[in-house]
């Protein structure tokens, strides 16, 4: 039995709204669930999927697959190298060698059983299709930054992945500091969370390096982000979770992450 899910992310707020109605729409779907869930980089899209996933994993007894398709990679993952890895964690040691039967045999061996696969950073909606099974009995969750709307044809539901709010930010920022640290310089953490954009990925930037130095204020924190300079040398980050990948290259799968990226409502 495949188990592959990352670990269910650590930091974690808000998103209610989006794992409520998750859940509604697994337990009204008497077909396969395909979830598109989208957002700018950074913003918290595999985190939720994730959350979800591992809460649902009674739902789906017979396994978990994951996969890291790459869409910002030099060479994102294609199709046929997909259903290896996944056929060989189904105990296929063999795959056959063309995409056809590769989808053939895929849906052969996850008929009537009960997965759930998350399809990390999807390119296109060609990419994530021939993944597709045929039980209704599963549950896809594809996380990406665009859209992906022409798989509403396929019975995709939508989920748009906002920034986060001031208060959820700050409430994030505290689960890595602490409250404490917070509540002396109220103003200051707001002002913080306001420069991380609402990103998660940011926010835990941030608040690790407020860890790593216990005697350094969140003003002077602030004063450092307002600076463009300081910003983009502090802040470059790779927006990926996992370097899962169905190939041995390490994985490359997004472009960097800076805070300006964030203040301007970039999706890059």
């Amino acid at each position: 039995m495949p188990q592959q899910l990352p670990p269910a992310p650590r930091l974690f707020v808000s998103r209610s709204e989006e794992l409520t109605e998750l859940d509604r729409w697994h337990a009204d779907e008497e077909r396969q669930l395909l979830v598109v869930i989208s957002g700018p980089g950074g913003v918290g899209k595999t985190s939720l999927a994730l959350r979800w996933l591992h809460g649902a994993r009674d739902r789906f007894p017979d396994g978990q697959l994951y996969v890291d398709l790459g869409a910002h990679a030099d060479t994102p993952a294609q199709p046929d190298e997909v259903l290896e890895w996944f056929l060989g964690a189904l105990g296929v040691e063999v795959p056959p060698p063309s995409l056809a039967q590769r989808q053939a045999l895929f849906r052969s061996l996850t008929a009537d059983r009960a997965f759930s696969i998350l399809l990390d950073n999807a390119a296109s909606a060609a990419q994530v299709r021939p993944l597709l099974p045929a039980s209704p009995c599963c549950a896809v969750v594809v996380t990406s930054r665009w859209r992906l709307s022409p798989l509403g044809v396929d019975g995709a539901r939508f989920v748009e992945v906002d920034p986060m709010d001031v208060g959820d930010s700050v409430e994030l920022l505290e689960q890595v500091v602490g409250e404490p640290r917070l509540a002396e310089e109220a103003d200051a953490a707001r002002e913080l969370a306001r420069l991380c954009g609402g990103l998660p990925i940011a926010l835990g930037v941030i608040g690790a390096r407020l860890s790593r130095r216990p005697r350094r204020t969140l003003a002077k924190e602030v004063d450092e982000l307002r600076t463009e300079t300081s910003r983009l040398a502090s802040l470059d980050l790779d927006d990926s979770t996992s370097t899962t990948r169905p190939r041995s290259a390490p994985s490359s799968t997004s472009p960097m992450w800076t805070c300006r990226h964030a203040r301007r409502g970039s999706t890059a």
